[in-house]
C-alpha cells in the first residue's frame, strides 16, 4: 500500500472505505477484486435495501451501485441518499443508465456513470476521480420533489 497513491489523498494511512452495490454475483466479485487491488477496503450489498441500511450504519467514502437491483433500484437508492443529504461521491454502473430519469429529476444523476460492460481501467479511473471529488455539497436549488 502506497500512503502517496489518490487512494491515500486524505493522508490517511488506512485503506478508504467503499461500499459496492450489485446484485450480479460475477459483477460484485469482479469490482470487490478490482477495488481491493486499488488498496481499498470493501462491503457489499446484494440489493439497494442493504445498501441503504449500510450508508445509514458505516462512513463510507464512495458508493459504486447498479441500477437494476431488488428490493430498492440504484435511482430510487439515489433518491434517497439526496433527501438525506448524504455527501458521497456515487459511481452508478449499468447496463441501461436512466437518462430520461435524471433528465426528469436532476438530482438523482451520480457522479459518475459507467456502462456495462465497462473496461477495468475505467473503473479504476473513474473511483479515483471520484475519491478525489469526495464529499461535496449539491447544487442550491435542485431538490427531491
Amino acid at each position: 500500500m502506497n500512503p502517496t497513491s489518490p487512494s491515500h489523498c486524505s493522508g490517511e494511512n488506512r485503506p478508504i472505505r467503499i461500499l459496492l452495490a450489485e446484485d450480479d454475483p460475477e459483477i460484485r466479485q469482479l469490482g470487490v477484486r478490482i477495488l481491493l487491488r486499488m488498496g481499498h477496503s470493501v462491503d457489499t450489498a446484494f440489493d439497494g435495501e442493504k445498501a441503504w441500511e449500510a450508508l445509514n450504519r458505516v462512513n463510507y467514502r464512495l458508493l459504486v451501485t447498479d441500477n437494476a437491483m431488488p428490493r430498492l433500484s440504484g435511482l430510487d437508492l439515489m433518491a434517497k441518499i439526496r433527501a438525506a443529504a448524504l455527501l458521497i461521491p456515487v459511481i452508478m454502473i449499468s447496463g441501461s443508465v436512466p437518462e430520461e430519469s435524471f433528465r426528469l429529476r436532476p438530482w438523482l444523476r451520480p457522479d459518475f456513470v459507467l456502462q456495462k460492460p465497462f473496461e477495468v481501467p475505467a473503473l479504476m479511473q473513474t473511483v479515483e476521480a471520484a475519491l478525489l471529488l469526495g464529499a461535496r455539497p449539491r447544487p442550491v436549488g435542485i431538490q427531491p420533489t
